[in-house]
């Protein structure tokens, strides 16, 4: 036999091997693309779970089991100030606030069970009010956004408000404005302390400390400045 009938006939040798390697390969990337979306939910699921629980705990401890009461920030909230400072609290104070920011949605939407929204979409609506809440992660159950649309859906409605305010038809306050980009703002920062595996070096730390302290001051500030005009 030549050597090239011998190439040939370890060719058609190797060629149902080589299938079964190939079908191998796509039943592999099949079982683990399936194994990603399961962890995914599993994921979700024990996320979504824990920021309850957490939620749950403090409304229950500091106002009673009313999530209004925490929305009306009534006396308990300075109890609740001294527990997110306390040295061996296993969370940030960001992550605890956040949680109960959280539960008083869900417990308002009555979304605890709803499939498709998860913490991530909560977190982007927590600075919204009411109504846009429940607008936008109705939407995000019925037609399944992505967290991505869900920010695209409210940089939209922002850039809409904003068209508004040009126009003359609905005049919206300035410093209402500003204090909600703010409150966005506090609440991706928070977010990236909390997903951060690696912290920041010595000399970022010093800065963001001093960075913080001056935005409490302006807070202060701006607090002391509009309780006065109430008053």
């Amino acid at each position: 036999m030549s050597s090239e009938q011998t190439v040939s006939s370890s060719a058609e040798v190797m060629r149902p091997f080589r299938a079964e390697i190939e079908i191998g390969s796509k039943a592999d990337d099949g079982r683990i693309e399936q194994a990603v979306v399961r962890l995914n939910a599993i994921c979700k699921m024990a996320t979504m779970d824990f920021a309850l629980a957490v939620g749950k705990l403090i409304i229950d401890v500091f106002y009673d089991g009313r999530p209004d009461a925490w929305r009306l920030r009534e006396p308990k909230e300075h109890s609740l100030r001294k527990l997110a400072r306390h040295p061996e609290l296993p969370m940030s104070a960001g992550a605890l606030y956040r949680s109960v920011a959280m539960y008083e949605v869900c417990a308002r939407l009555g979304i605890h069970r709803w499939k498709n929204v998860c913490t991530s979409h909560i977190r982007v609506v927590l600075p919204l009010n009411h109504r846009e809440q429940e607008r936008l992660l109705a939407a995000v159950e019925t037609q399944g956004w992505s967290v991505r649309r869900l920010e695209e859906e409210v940089v939209a409605k922002e850039h809409q408000v904003d068209r508004i305010d040009r126009g003359g038809r609905r005049p919206v306050s300035q410093l209402r404005k500003a204090i909600q980009s703010m409150e966005r703002s506090v609440e991706k920062a928070a977010s990236v302390v909390d997903d951060e595996h690696c912290g920041p070096s010595p000399d970022s730390v010093r800065t963001i400390v001093a960075a913080l302290e001056r935005i409490k001051q302006t807070c202060t500030r701006v607090e002391d400045q509009i309780g006065s005009t109430a008053g």
